[in-house]
């Protein structure tokens, strides 16, 4: 990962970003790079999430946790895990195609936009997160390369905070910074309408706010975040979305297994 940072002066497409008090250099890498870098962040994600030694910090009515873990130091982590009734393919297409669309379901969000496609796996992304812990933490917005795979019957989809010259530092917002983090969605044998959803936060607020109050906005809007996830999916279930899509998964199974055999008979 450190190598992407070496590659940066090497690279000739930059712009500048320029105000009354500050000179920053950004940067825009070839799509390749940015490829590179999504399946860098992926794999160091998934390592992380699925690692030991985590702690619980919190347990909500419905059962589901928030972990916690120092890493890099004394970097705090978390991680959040529960239980919700949608499929977990269609949970990814809803979180990763649909991210414009987000915050109309979703009030820990204020904004969310596509600011460069890459391919349909991978893109960068433009979110502005809600105040948290009663105000105590004011608006953040955050700049993500997002890229998506399916990892050991999961689907995964990761994200790290990158620079991007169309989006530079908004005027009274503060840029927050995210590591390498993302969203697993893990299916649950015998129940195709449900899936195991896990979010795995490492996040820099920035400013200076006292660990307690982090501590408690980010497993707050971690448990808030779920909690949304539910109440979309319970409309998502209402409106047949749901339906269709396990439909139209098991004509497309269906499928594949008849083309499966007919191959075999046709080699035999």
């Amino acid at each position: 990962m450190r190598s992407f940072h070496k590659q940066l002066k090497s690279l000739v497409s930059f712009s500048y970003d320029q105000d009354e008090s500050d000179h920053e250099l950004v940067i825009q890498l070839p799509e390749m790079e940015y490829r590179k870098r999504g399946q860098e962040t992926l794999e160091e994600a998934w390592r992380l999430l699925n690692s030991s030694d985590w702690k619980l910090e919190k347990r909500n009515s419905h059962g589901d946790t928030v972990h916690s873990k120092h890493i890099r130091g004394n970097k705090k982590v978390f991680k959040l895990t529960g239980k919700v009734m949608i499929p977990p393919k269609l949970l990814l297409e809803e979180l990763f195609y649909q991210i414009e669309d987000v915050p109309s379901w979703n009030p820990t969000l204020k904004e969310c936009k596509t600011i460069q496609p890459i391919d349909s796996h991978t893109d960068i992304s433009y979110q502005v997160a809600a105040e948290a812990a009663g105000g105590m933490v004011s608006t953040r917005d955050f700049v993500n390369l997002r890229y998506w795979q399916v990892i050991e019957g999961s689907y995964f989809s990761s994200g790290v905070s990158i620079q991007h010259p169309a989006m530079p530092s908004q005027p009274k917002k503060v840029r927050g910074e995210n590591g390498p983090g993302g969203w697993a969605m893990r299916p649950v044998p015998g129940e195709p309408d449900e899936c195991t959803f896990q979010w795995l936060l490492d996040t820099d607020l920035k400013g200076w706010i006292p660990q307690s109050v982090i501590d408690a906005a980010l497993s707050g809007a971690q448990f808030d975040y779920i909690e949304s996830i539910r109440q979309r999916a319970a409309h998502l279930h209402r409106i047949g979305r749901v339906q269709d899509h396990l439909a139209h998964n098991q004509q497309a199974s269906a499928s594949a297994s008849l083309n499966s055999t007919l191959t075999v008979n046709s080699v035999a």
